[in-house]
């Protein structure tokens, strides 16, 4: 396949999955039956089914989830996508624990390998400093149960020491 048919399948991945309004099924078909999923400070993800359990708690945790593809680049059988999470936390999910109710606003990365037609293998990097505030400001707890604080001082503190 071309470098631009694999953006395709890439760009499938985050509207058919990790959108609202998209389609859980589609996994099926865009993923090899060896896929697997490395996330920075998470367990793998192996497999469709494992990505569709995933793709639906974000779902049910963040009702109005939309993610958007901000840039794509592709060369050979690699594509890398940066994308912009946006949401209110309402429920339970692995990355963001309990409800707040607060707005969640992240931007990532992700570098997709692909095989014939299909993901094979994912990469999801997260810009630190994004994704620390975001925990901020939706007043997720620490591991220790300790609140982290919103105040500006705290998240300008964790940008400069993330790079951003």
């Amino acid at each position: 396949m071309s470098a631009e048919q694999n953006k395709v399948v890439a760009r499938r991945v985050v509207e058919e999955l990790f959108n609202q309004d998209g389609n859980l099924g589609a996994a099926d078909g865009l993923f090899t039956s060896e896929y697997v999923c490395y996330v920075a400070g998470s367990e793998d993800l192996h497999g469709a089914q494992a990505v569709k359990h995933f793709a639906s708690t974000e779902r049910q945790a963040i009702p109005d989830l939309k993610n958007t593809i901000e840039d794509q680049v592709a060369e050979g059988d690699k594509v890398v996508t940066r994308y912009r999470t946006q949401g209110t936390h309402t429920g339970e999910t692995e990355v963001f624990g309990h409800p707040t109710g607060n707005r969640i606003d992240i931007t990532g990365m992700v570098i997709d390998r692909v095989d014939g037609s299909k993901i094979a293998e994912l990469d999801r990097l997260r810009r630190s400093g994004d994704y620390a505030a975001a925990r901020i400001h939706s007043g997720i707890r620490r591991a220790g149960g300790r609140e982290l604080g919103a105040s500006a001082s705290n998240i300008q503190s964790l940008s400069k020491r993330a790079g951003a």
